[in-house]
């Protein structure tokens, strides 16, 4: 009776939201070839069974990364993603595996494509992506579906929907999740203790280059920065936060030199203009010529990891305003004393855990900033070190992953 009702809401809903979404789409000069392909799946002849891995987006592919790099060394892979960029990250990370698809629409008939089209073994879903008729149906052959690094947003909004989630979570082999918390969170959906397994977080093991001394000052010596002076980063910020952040840091000019890294470089000119109004003599990395500057603006991308290398201070942006936040682990990777603002959804687990061990530092307004700027250097190099230590420790979530794969036959080391 669910499955009947469940499909019939969803085709009432999804089929006008699909022809606005591609009007849309072609009223802007984008493709809607993506769309399209999550009905039907291309089949093949290829008779052995690949490990399936899913992630939603871009943050779940790469979290990924080390899993699905230790997995294809010796089994089969494919990979599933739920958006544009995704798939770009997929295809760019992972040429190796057998097949990158985007994942079907949750229409019985195009779950049914795409399970034969991609064969799984075990079917592998990163955080968070419930859909009911790909799980049933990958129940209904009997493939084992594992959620790791299991993680959602606002518990309470699924407990209200407690009737839908309850179903899925049922057809759910095993969960890997982060912290306790979610161990008690899906007991109350009925799921048996003995399916969870508290694995640590996923994206503590994400891989990354050590950047040595030699090339730090490279880094400085590219960009210009004079001796003397500590170094501020703030990485991947957003709208509305650099006029917040650039009222409370102008005080400290004389000792302090300023990098911004913005999320989208397009918006390079706009940072500008909003820091001269503050005051601020600016110069753009690509425009570089000389140290007669107070901030600087890195207007190209793949730069902020090397970039926040060499911070003596770093401020994680898209957290001043409710966009989620970003990745809290690089600047900390190379044990810089690392703000974030309150709005850090994107990365709860991670966050709670790495602030709660004095390792991280969490802000509620940019006023707050003047505390860290006033610290002693001492105590935040021990912030730093914290931070560092606390991400050491908490890594492990993929040797666990792959032991549990070998417990089910699958030998991938």
């Amino acid at each position: 009776m669910f499955y009947l009702f469940y499909n019939l809401i969803f085709f009432l809903f999804f089929i006008p939201a699909a022809l606005i979404y591609m009007f849309l789409s072609l009223l802007n000069g984008k493709s809607v070839s993506s769309v399209l392909k999550r009905f039907k799946y291309e089949q093949t002849e290829k008779e052995r069974e690949n490990i399936h891995f899913h992630g939603v987006s871009v943050g779940e592919i790469i979290s990924m990364g080390k899993l699905i790099k230790t997995t294809a060394e010796h089994c089969d892979i494919t990979i599933s993603v739920g958006t544009e960029t995704g798939y770009k990250t997929a295809l760019k990370k992972y040429p190796f595996s057998e097949k990158i698809l985007f994942s079907p629409y949750d229409f019985p008939f195009s779950v049914k494509s795409f399970i034969d089209s991609v064969n799984p073994k075990i079917f592998i879903i990163a955080e968070a992506e419930f859909w009911y008729n790909l799980y049933f149906h990958l129940k209904k052959r009997g493939l084992p579906i594992w959620i790791i690094n299991f993680r959602v947003g606002n518990k309470n909004s699924y407990l209200r929907l407690k009737f839908y989630y309850k179903r899925i979570f049922k057809l759910v082999d095993k969960f890997f999740v982060p912290s306790m918390d979610y161990i008690e969170f899906l007991k109350k959906f009925g799921v048996d203790e003995n399916k969870i397994i508290l694995s640590g977080n996923l994206k503590a093991d994400i891989s990354y280059n050590e950047i040595g001394e030699k090339e730090r000052e490279k880094i400085k010596e590219r960009l210009k920065l004079a001796q003397g002076k500590k170094i501020f980063v703030a990485g991947s910020t957003s709208a509305g936060e650099e006029e917040k952040l650039f009222k409370t840091i102008k005080r400290y000019k004389s000792d302090w030199k300023f990098i911004i890294v913005p999320r989208h470089i397009e918006r390079a000119e706009e940072i500008r203009k909003t820091g001269e109004k503050e005051g601020f003599k600016i110069n753009m990395i690509t425009d570089l010529k000389n140290d007669d500057y107070d901030l600087l603006i890195v207007n190209t991308i793949g730069e902020l990891f090397k970039i926040y290398s060499i911070a003596d201070l770093a401020f994680v942006g898209g957290s001043l305003v409710p966009t989620g936040g970003h990745n809290v682990l690089e600047p900390i990777f190379h044990s810089v004393p690392t703000i974030t603002g309150k709005f850090y959804k994107n990365f709860q687990e991670l966050v709670d855990t790495i602030h709660k061990e004095k390792g991280l530092m969490v802000i509620n307004e940019a006023e707050e900033f003047s505390r860290y700027f006033e610290m002693d250097t001492e105590e935040l190099k021990k912030i730093g070190e914290n931070g560092k230590k606390t991400l050491n420790h908490m890594k492990g979530a993929v040797e666990i992953i792959l032991k549990e794969l070998e417990k089910a036959g699958v030998k991938c080391r």
